[in-house]
C-alpha cells in the first residue's frame, strides 16, 4: 500500500483516538466541577452524586467507543500478528470495561430518576 496512505490512515487513527480521549477528559472535568459544585452547595443542589457519577460514566462509555475504533482502524491497514495479538488484548478489556460500566449506568438510572432533567 501507499506510504502516503498510510500515514493518512494513522494520522486518522490517531484523530480518532484523540476525540475518544477528548470526551474521557470532558467527562472527567464536568464531573469534577459538577461533583465540587454539589459538595460546596452553589447552586448545583439539583444534581446528585448519581447523577454525576451517570453523566460520567456515559462520557467514558464514548470515549472508549472512539479509542476502539482508533485501533481497529490502525490494525486493519498494519495487520501483523503483534498489532492483532495487541488489538485483540485491547477490545477484550475495553469491552469488558464497557460491559461493567454500562451494567452500573443501567443500576443508577433505575435506582434513581436522573435521566429527566439533566442537562
Amino acid at each position: 500500500m501507499n506510504i502516503d496512505i498510510l500515514h493518512a490512515i494513522d494520522t486518522f487513527a490517531i484523530f480518532v483516538g484523540l476525540i475518544g480521549i477528548g470526551i474521557i477528559l470532558t467527562g472527567v472535568l464536568r464531573g469534577f466541577f459538577d461533583f465540587i459544585g454539589v459538595e460546596l452547595e452553589t447552586g448545583k443542589k439539583h444534581i446528585s452524586h448519581n447523577a454525576i457519577r451517570y453523566r460520567l460514566g456515559v462520557y467514558l462509555l464514548l470515549g472508549l467507543e472512539f479509542l476502539v475504533a482508533a485501533d481497529i482502524i490502525e490494525t486493519i491497514f498494519k495487520p501483523t500478528l503483534e498489532q492483532l495479538t495487541l488489538l485483540g488484548g485491547i477490545v477484550v478489556i475495553r469491552t469488558f470495561l464497557n460491559y461493567f460500566l454500562n451494567q452500573e449506568l443501567e443500576h443508577i438510572k433505575n435506582d434513581t430518576k436522573i435521566i429527566g432533567n439533566e442537562k
